[in-house]
């Protein structure tokens, strides 16, 4: 083997191992459990009290727009199941829209409750390490959305913003060192104004940042296919 073909062999294998341990809310969003897999889907009273899981499906939409997830009341028992947590999916194109919500498809919404309860979606550390959080928080309300919005580890805030307007967004990227079991949620608020045109998208990739050794030891086996290329040349 190519020193060429080794280096891009051991590059691939690092990249490999941080992208294996990425999450994505979008990616990997459960409509058939809550929690499915790492991430939660709820909603708290106000900003670093206790969290609670949606326990409802809901479902809406026409054509071929589709909204699907988690909401805190019963759909079928009330005209407006927020806070809720959704998919939103146009099955045909590139953006969804239904009623006041326009948004790009595949994204996923949150909307504040009545009482001016927080939605949240929770990501839970599977294992302890350093973690890039990034993404952003966006205007999915035609109206004009109007929220506040938040991160927080372990139910202490590390960011605090606003979304005001449609298609306005409010980025992010933090470096965290977590252990196991640490949550990491992004919360979306009224923003102290009512709950109606709030609904809010919200895009999070949350990779592993390679320790310092996993860099080492790719340069030590560059090193030794090096050196054995170059003894196999001399020879």
């Amino acid at each position: 083997m190519s020193v060429k073909k080794a280096a891009v062999a051991l590059i691939s294998c690092a990249v490999f191992s941080a992208q294996a341990q990425a999450a994505d809310v979008a990616r990997d969003f459960s409509i058939g459990s809550n929690p499915g897999g790492a991430w939660s889907y709820g909603w708290a009273p106000t900003i670093g009290q206790s969290f609670a899981l949606n326990l409802f499906n809901w479902a809406f939409g026409a054509g071929s727009n589709v909204a699907f997830g988690w909401s805190a009341a019963n759909p079928a028992l009330v005209s407006d199941a927020n806070p809720s947590v959704l998919y939103l999916l146009n099955g045909t194109g590139q953006l969804f829209s239904y009623s006041t919500i326009s948004a790009p498809s595949g994204t996923v919404n949150l909307h504040p409750g009545p009482a001016g309860e927080l939605a949240v979606a929770r990501w839970t550390a599977p294992t302890a390490g350093t973690y890039l959080v990034s993404g952003a928080f966006r205007g999915n309300d035609v109206a004009g959305t109007t929220t506040d919005v938040h991160i927080l580890r372990n139910n202490v805030s590390i960011m605090d913003g606003a979304v005001n307007g449609t298609g306005v967004s409010q980025a992010f990227s933090q470096t965290l060192v977590l252990a196991a079991g640490d949550r990491v949620d992004f919360a979306v608020g009224t923003g102290g104004n009512g709950f109606f045109n709030d609904s809010t998208g919200l895009s999070a990739v949350i990779s592993a940042v390679p320790e310092p050794s996993s860099y080492a030891l790719m340069l030590i086996g560059l090193a030794a296919v090096g050196a054995a290329t170059r003894r196999q040349n001399r020879s």
